[in-house]
């Protein structure tokens, strides 16, 4: 992106659909394949907010995980490299600035996501009128958004019902199919490669 792209983006009312995972991922080549003037305005999610423009958050899966809460994570703290605890320094951080605090990057994956969907009036909020799909986690990751990647989903509510409930310990996870065609390889030719969802996959 540059400056004058976000500014047209803001006017024609364009919707951003971006995805946070990547910016660990890429954050190790980045610099040295990006001309530096324009590094400033690469992944840059708190710009485009800050500009008016709606931003979605999403995940690219199969090429990262699909895991929205490791989205979230990566959103807030915007590590340069792949880490499942917060960077200690900004020479951790891919553009410190653009790193956004926990309701901004809540809004990328609830009222974003369903404003790019045209859904934004019935969906992707918890008020009366909304349609009742909501995820129960087991800890407050608002006060405490470091620990998204360790928290554990106990249910999850769509149009009013349970869809998921948290298994047992000692339950096994089930089997996720995975695309192993030429257009579905992961980086570098690894369809499993960065994938940091908890369940095993398979090939099909």
């Amino acid at each position: 992106l540059g400056t004058d792209l976000i500014q047209r983006m803001a006017e024609l009312g364009v919707v951003a659909n971006v995805q946070p995972t990547f910016v660990p991922t890429d954050a190790a080549w980045v610099k040295q394949r990006i001309p530096a003037a324009k590094i400033p305005t690469s992944y840059c999610w708190n710009t485009l907010l800050e500009a008016g423009i709606q931003v979605s958050g999403s995940s690219d899966c199969p090429v990262e995980t699909c895991r929205p809460l490791q989205g979230l994570f990566d959103a807030i703290f915007r590590p340069a490299s792949h880490m499942n605890s917060p960077p200690v320094t900004d020479a951790d951080v891919f553009l410190p600035d653009e790193r956004l605090p926990f309701h901004r990057a809540l809004h990328l994956y609830t009222q974003g996501a369903q404003y790019a969907t045209f859904k934004d009036t019935t969906r992707g909020r918890i008020e009366p009128g909304f349609d009742a799909d909501l995820t129960v986690l087991d800890r407050d990751v608002a006060t405490d958004p470091a620990s998204l990647t360790s928290a554990k989903v106990q249910f999850v509510v769509v149009g009013g019902k349970v869809r998921f409930s948290h298994r047992e310990p000692g339950e096994e996870l089930p089997s996720v199919p995975r695309n192993n065609g030429p257009f579905a390889a992961g980086k570098g030719g690894d369809p499993l490669q960065r994938c940091r969802c908890p369940h095993r996959h398979t090939h099909r």
